[in-house]
């Protein structure tokens, strides 16, 4: 069962009903973004008509990427719990809260800070503002590919 809106897929396991996330649209999303990172970083410094396209690529690859991280640590957090629906009711926050709690993520504190990137990404064409928000690009990449490696153990087979 796919949520088309949010890029998360669902599967039955077993019996027993057990959901468990298919997390191929995080893991695609996250090779894009480290393929333009690295293209970006292959830049040379003369041609900036390039590094900029592959500036504002890796930022919007960036904004994806992380929705998408951000969309997963709900769905496992509410396959995780006896009462999902609460999930629901909670703040950005108090989920990031829960999801460092879980052993999702590495560091609650980070994502707030990835939140506040992806904001300036998506909300302004200012460059230098562009610069600082892909200043959090080597720590979110880290803590996504964590968050894949621990939805992949938690999700068991499919997601290998």
């Amino acid at each position: 069962m796919a949520d088309s809106q949010s890029g998360c897929a669902v599967r039955m396991e077993g019996t027993g009903g057990i959901m468990a996330l298919i997390i191929d649209s995080l893991e695609k999303a996250f090779a894009s973004l480290k393929k333009a990172v690295a293209l970006m970083e292959s830049v040379g410094p003369d041609d900036t008509d390039m590094a900029d396209a592959l500036r504002d690529s890796v930022a919007q690859r960036f904004e994806y990427t992380y929705e998408l991280a951000c969309k997963f640590i709900k769905r496992q957090l509410m396959a995780m719990s006896a009462t999902p629906r609460e999930y629901n009711e909670m703040s950005f926050r108090d989920i990031m809260r829960r999801a460092g709690e879980s052993g999702l993520i590495p560091d609650v504190q980070a994502f707030f800070l990835y939140r506040q990137a992806r904001n300036l990404t998506s909300h302004t064409y200012d460059e230098d503002k562009a610069e600082e928000a892909l200043g959090a690009l080597p720590g979110f990449i880290a803590d996504a590919g964590f968050l894949i490696q621990k939805l992949k153990e938690l999700n068991g087979p499919g997601n290998d």
